[in-house]
């Protein structure tokens, strides 16, 4: 754990990662406001190990003790922000100052946390732009679908994710001008978020020029928070779950536009 700790800081220090954690998550697994942590790869702990000493690591962090949560200019670690499902002011406020202060080379922006950065890119107050990687981005929460300046990135989306609709990050890839890896069979939680460095592990990643000849609006596309089990797994029970039908149409469509127009073909 603590060589993998150390790694994790070397590549931080050099590659300088900043994450906005999604709907009821937050910064790192410690910060209150939130179910989980997922951050703290993405440079949301700040203190968790001394270099010059060698101590520290996830469970007991030094120097200070503390794992970090961004709240005021000069803080370490990654903000937290507010569980409602629309984008609030605050908390793009909030990103802008983050920003502005902390200036990240790369920003993973995941699911809502897509939304609070795809708002805070078109602040008037922003002064440092990031490479963005929108994690199946729930960029529309925030009610505009003007893009603000992208200096670079990705978005990165999952076949099998019933959460945000492909389709939206084939919009915001053509709004932004930044490629779209995608990846089949991926789904809107772990899976999506352990590829959210590593774009290019994707077979295909398409241009935004290439996406807007492909006929996009055959996706599927959904406003309401869908069912996702008709049977609930219970291991106690030995009951192993089974999704719903409408869970079940709706990865076979986004795999199967994948399949039709986009497997296979130079990108």
């Amino acid at each position: 754990m603590k060589l993998i700790m150390e790694n994790w800081r070397h590549f931080l220090n050099e590659a300088e990662w900043a994450g906005f954690h999604g709907k009821g998550g937050r910064p790192n697994q410690h910060a209150q406001g939130g179910r989980g942590g997922g951050m703290m790869q993405l440079g949301c702990l700040e203190d968790f190990y001394d270099e010059a000493t060698g101590q520290g690591t996830s469970e007991m962090p030094s120097p200070d003790g503390i794992y970090d949560t961004w709240e005021k200019e000069g803080d370490g670690g990654c903000p937290q922000f507010d569980n409602s499902e629309s984008i609030t002011r605050a908390d793009v406020d909030k990103a802008v100052r983050f920003l502005n202060d902390r200036k990240p080379t790369n920003l993973v922006a995941y699911s809502r946390g897509g939304g609070v950065a795809f708002e805070a890119l078109k602040s008037g107050g922003l002064r440092h732009v990031p490479n963005v990687y929108y994690v199946a981005p729930a960029w529309k929460r925030g009610g505009g679908t003007s893009a603000g300046s992208h200096s670079g990135g990705y978005i990165i989306h999952g076949t099998h994710d019933v959460r945000i609709p492909l389709k939206h990050s084939v919009e915001l890839s053509i709004a932004t001008g930044l490629p779209l890896a995608i990846f089949p069979g991926f789904s809107h939680l772990g899976d999506i978020l352990g590829v959210a460095q590593s774009p290019t592990m994707s077979e295909i990643i398409v241009s935004a020029d290439k996406l807007k000849t492909l006929p996009w609006n055959l996706l599927p596309d959904w406003g309401e928070r869908i069912e996702f089990w008709k049977i609930r797994p219970d291991r106690e029970a030995g009951i192993e779950g089974q999704k719903s039908d409408r869970v079940l149409s709706i990865e076979d469509a986004q795999q199967l536009w994948y399949d039709t127009y986009l497997k296979g073909i130079n990108q």
